[in-house]
């Protein structure tokens, strides 16, 4: 299966993707729990970031469809996801949200 999705032309890192998708996903989820806990830095980082994230895929896009049209299919879905979540992290809600800063969190039962 994985031969159709790259068709070959991904060569060997020796772990290195591996390594840079584990830390991607360590710093995204400490964003995203800084984010939980009202941590405006952490919402402005976040955009910097999807933004140059972007920037630096959208340059790569026809080399990504090249090797495989589906993984290309899935970046643009991951983008489309990405746009949305910046677009609710800087809504009008999520800014009250954020300004409020409630030091006594609601009590879950």
């Amino acid at each position: 299966m994985t031969n159709f999705l790259f068709k070959d032309a991904l060569p060997d890192q020796g772990g290195t993707g591996l390594m840079t998708s584990l830390l991607s996903f360590v710093l995204g989820a400490f964003f995203i729990y800084s984010i939980s806990k009202r941590k405006n830095w952490a919402r402005i980082v976040m955009a910097v970031l999807a933004g140059l994230t972007t920037l630096v895929m959208l340059f790569g896009l026809g080399k990504i469809f090249s090797i495989s049209p589906i993984l290309g299919v899935l970046i643009i879905l991951g983008f489309i996801l990405n746009i949305a979540g910046l677009v609710m992290l800087f809504s009008p809600e999520a800014n009250a949200w954020f300004k409020s800063q409630t030091t006594n969190p609601p009590t879950q039962f």
